[in-house]
């Protein structure tokens, strides 16, 4: 064998047991000898990805080494070796961040109640304090999100493009249960809705039937169908003003509660159709959500 062929076997038993360390060490020995050697850029790239820290320190470079990897041009299995080995990152990363978070939970617990003190101030500071540390979390979950836009870039299929929906909602709801830190104008929330966007239009250009699907199912528990359709967008903001409408004023009445409950028995199969369609996203747009969002708005029901 040639020297980078025996290389490339240290690298790639290297990876398999873990030692990512060694993986990309000798992934750069590769490229040194070979600067096109696409799939050296590629395990180089995926041992960076498992030896970022919960800061989420080496995911750019992740991208940005596997990404030329593709461009240098690698055959379909070697795409599929990829795919398996980011989701594993991906999800490494998503249990770094989650252990790092019970971790300071756990700390502050151990804190104990000074003498005399309050209990319920006590709990209050405790559930402050969570939310102060998912916040300081925000940046970093944002770019792990960059690992599973990645997947869509190496392979553009509906599962990845589900995945990515899936990891997309999930930090939003994450989000959602420790104060919003999506919601505002950091740099974190600008990309999170720059991912979203991108992964959402690509899904519905590439596989419309399938990003269907996944629209309804997303909205299934929140029931906005219509309108997540026509808008492309889970929490596009004319969504978030309908969802707080229904549940601040229809869900408070029983006529109000029979109307939802027949708008989710039918609304489903139409907003399929809507999310297929330019033309009827548009329609429904201008003739049912904006003048919806714009009764709620003169009503100042917010």
């Amino acid at each position: 064998m040639s020297e980078i062929e025996n290389i490339r076997v240290l690298a790639e038993v290297a990876s398999e047991s873990g030692a990512y360390e060694d993986s990309y060490k000798y992934s750069s020995k590769i490229l040194e000898l070979d600067i096109n050697d696409a799939k050296a850029w590629i395990d180089k790239g995926i041992a960076a990805a498992f030896l970022t820290d919960a800061s989420g320190s080496k995911i750019i470079e992740c991208r940005a080494l596997v990404k030329k990897g593709i461009e240098l041009g690698v055959d379909e299995s070697s795409k599929s070796k990829a795919i398996n080995k980011i989701k594993a990152a991906y999800n490494s990363y998503c249990n770094q961040l989650n252990d790092e978070l019970l971790g300071k939970v756990k700390d502050y617990q151990k804190v104990g109640m000074p003498a005399g003190g309050s209990a319920l101030l006590h709990g209050l500071g405790q559930a402050a304090n969570k939310l102060l540390t998912a916040k300081g979390q925000a940046a970093s979950r944002v770019k792990g999100l960059e690992l599973v836009l990645l997947l869509c870039e190496v392979k553009q299929t509906s599962e990845n493009y589900k995945m990515a929906n899936i990891a997309l909602a999930n930090a939003l709801a994450h989000s959602k249960a420790n104060g919003n830190y999506l919601n505002g104008d950091e740099a974190h929330c600008t990309r999170y809705r720059e991912i979203r966007n991108q992964v959402t239009s690509e899904f519905r250009d590439k596989f419309p039937e399938a990003a269907a699907t996944s629209i309804t199912k997303k909205t299934k528990n929140d029931g906005c169908f219509i309108a997540t359709a026509a808008t492309g967008s889970y929490d596009h903001p004319k969504v978030l003003t309908l969802r707080k409408y229904r549940d601040d004023v229809l869900l408070a009445n029983g006529m109000g509660r029979s109307f939802v409950k027949l708008y989710y028995s039918i609304s489903p199969p139409i907003a399929k159709q809507v999310a297929k369609s330019e033309l009827l996203r548009a329609f429904v747009m201008k003739a049912i959500v904006n003048p919806a969002v714009k009764y709620v708005d003169k009503n100042k029901i917010k």
